[in-house]
């Protein structure tokens, strides 16, 4: 095999580095993909999400994460036997 064949392979393929580069490459991918999301929902939303371009470009790039640490919190919260629902009391002020 040619060098280059040879390294891509080792790279891609090998049974320790293919992975690894495998899985950033998926997280890379689901992070971008999340991101698209999120800019196609401030686009639809149009002008009714009143910020700035900053405060839009943030919650672009942050959004992402939010939704992958939702996942493991939700399954927690299913999974979990311990919760009991104890109503707060409210005052009429």
């Amino acid at each position: 095999m040619s060098p280059f064949i040879n390294t891509c392979y080792n790279l891609f393929f090998s049974p320790t580095t293919g992975f690894l580069i495998a899985t950033g490459a998926k997280f890379v991918l689901t992070y971008v993909g999340l991101i698209l999301v999120c800019i196609i929902l401030l686009i639809m939303r149009g002008k009714k999400y009143h910020a700035t371009l900053l405060h839009k470009m943030g919650v672009a790039l942050l959004w992402p994460i939010f939704i992958l640490l939702e996942a493991p919190i939700d399954f927690v919260a299913m999974i979990n036997k311990k919760v009991k629902w104890k109503p707060i009391p409210h005052s009429a002020n």
